[in-house]
């Protein structure tokens, strides 16, 4: 049978390669904890009164109200702009 000789060096080279690689999950342990662990020490330690977590729920709320609106008048005034340039171009 030709052939066999090469099918098992290539079969023992995959596995001597798979050994040598290592987990994958040992070296994402190694590269995520030593690059991360320094920039993790801030930490946001104020607290917000519950009268501060009103304004900004009102003003946040206030502020999507207005952008919604905005984007409905733009969505309109674009449809409107289309409209009549397809009525334009039929009348040609």
């Amino acid at each position: 049978m030709p052939g066999i000789g090469s099918i098992l060096s290539s079969i023992t080279i995959l596995k001597n390669n798979r050994r040598k690689k290592g987990s994958k999950l040992e070296k994402f342990s190694q590269t995520t904890t030593s690059k991360f662990q320094n920039t993790r020490t801030h930490h946001n330690t104020k607290k917000a009164t519950p009268e501060q977590l009103k304004a900004i729920r009102e003003r946040l709320q206030a502020e999507n109200k207005k952008r919604k609106k905005q984007q409905i008048i733009l969505v309109f005034l674009s449809l409107v702009i289309l409209l009549a340039l397809f009525n334009f171009l039929n009348h040609l």
